[in-house]
């Protein structure tokens, strides 16, 4: 798995900055038609970010081959180009670190369907994952945390302050920054939507994720579904 890289300062070794990026994949429809599965998942890596230039790399042999390529989405390229971003993230599986977990919407408290109640208490059940992993109790190492914007700019506004709250909270021990940022500008983001997008296919389905779901299992540290022990179901 992720080997830390450390350097050391007057005989003291600090661990480098953890840049973790955030993704999910499911709807907030609270009903039997909405997504029976939410899933969020945490990706995180050091620098040097060897797999963005990979990464950029397979971008333009792409636009070379005719192909007009903005950015990566795992949900809206085809599955030539999913087979490309797969193969490239395959090289770089010890260089990342991949948390995810599972939601049944159906056994989620009705308190929580508020999108700023939801997303930072889903949170709030990832990013133990991630920390107990990745930084060791320790105040000064540092971490970057990296969203998808929401799309409309109340809403988000709203939701990002209830996201801020709660990641100053789980990462109080930590010097840590906390940006969100459209995924089209951010290969982090990029790369953790396709993570993310194949353990959501394969939960839902068992069928087209499954194959790119093994390409990534070796780097999945923690995947837990967290209502399983739950009986109730509140829809």
């Amino acid at each position: 798995m992720l080997e830390y890289i450390q350097y050391s300062i007057g005989g003291y070794y600090v661990l480098e900055t953890a840049y973790i990026f955030v993704d999910e994949s499911g709807d907030l429809n609270f009903s039997s038609n909405g997504t029976y599965w939410f899933i969020l998942t945490a990706v995180t890596m050091y620098q040097p970010f060897d797999i963005f230039a990979e990464i950029m790399e397979r971008r333009f042999d792409l636009i070379e081959y005719g192909l007009e390529i903005e950015y990566f989405h795992a949900s809206y390229d085809n599955y030539d180009i999913r087979t490309e971003i797969f193969d490239a993230i395959s090289e770089y599986l010890d260089a990342i670190e991949i948390n995810t977990i599972i939601i049944n919407k159906r056994k989620v408290d009705p308190k929580f369907y508020p999108e700023a109640l939801f997303f930072p208490e889903m949170l709030k059940q990832l990013l133990p994952d991630v920390l107990s992993r990745e930084l060791p109790k320790r105040a000064h190492n540092k971490a970057v945390v990296f969203q998808d914007l929401t799309p409309e700019k109340r809403k988000r506004l709203k939701i990002q302050k209830s996201k801020n709250d709660m990641l100053a909270n789980c990462l109080s021990n930590s010097n840590y920054r906390i940006f969100h940022h459209s995924s089209k500008s951010n290969l982090g983001l990029q790369i953790v939507d396709y993570c993310n997008w194949a353990i959501y296919r394969y939960w839902k389905s068992k069928g087209e994720g499954k194959a790119f779901y093994k390409v990534i299992k070796k780097s999945i540290s923690s995947e837990r579904e967290i209502f399983k022990n739950t009986k109730k179901e509140f829809y």
